[in-house]
Order: C-alpha cells, then sequence, then structure tokens
C-alpha cells in the first residue's frame, strides 16, 4: 500500500479498512503576539440563522506567522474562531504582515 503500509483512507482520512483504527493527534496551543480586531454579528437573523457571523481579523509579523501558519482555528476569551483564510502578505524591506481571517465557530 501506498505510504509505507498504511491503509488507504478517504478524502477525511477515514480508513477503508475495518479493522485500522484512526489516531488524531492535536498539537499543543500556540500563543503569539498579534493584533486582534473582532466584529460583532451584525446580520440579519432569518430563518436560516445569522446571515453575517461574529468574526476576528489576526495581523501577524511574519515571525509570528511561521509558528501558526497552519492553524485551524483561534481561541479568543473562551469562543473558538475557525479559519478562513489569509490575505497576501504585506510589509516593508525585512519586516512581513499577514493578515488571517476567522469566523465565530458556533456562528458559522
Amino acid at each position: 500500500m501506498p505510504g509505507g503500509g498504511d491503509a488507504y483512507v478517504d478524502q477525511e482520512g477515514v480508513p477503508f479498512d475495518p479493522d485500522t483504527t484512526v489516531t488524531r493527534t492535536q498539537p499543543p496551543p500556540v500563543r503569539v503576539l498579534c493584533a486582534v480586531e473582532y466584529f460583532d454579528a451584525n446580520g440579519i437573523p432569518t430563518n436560516f440563522g445569522e446571515i453575517t457571523p461574529s468574526r476576528a481579523v489576526i495581523t501577524l509579523l511574519d515571525e509570528e506567522y511561521k509558528r501558526v501558519k497552519d492553524c485551524i482555528a483561534v481561541i479568543l476569551k473562551g469562543e473558538r474562531f475557525v479559519y478562513k483564510h489569509t490575505e497576501f502578505p504585506s510589509g516593508l524591506f525585512d519586516v512581513g504582515l499577514y493578515t488571517l481571517h476567522f469566523t465565530a465557530e458556533d456562528e458559522s
């Protein structure tokens, strides 16, 4: 099998072999210096839920970005925000700025 004998898995990492188990690991939390902008939900409630969920925009310097670039979520004051996208980096000379966008997990 590909990958040095590992079982075949589907797109979500679930093995096709019923005798194989999935082991998920979670890396330890990382704290970095950053600027945080919080935008409260300001959409109109509908039968389908909140149109515009609460969101957070986090701006980091390039050194801190290297430590968190593969993140999938961030916890702010106990609320979990899910990663959506990163803007194209900006900066001047040898200092880079990265802006990451997140939406509230329970509202997205």
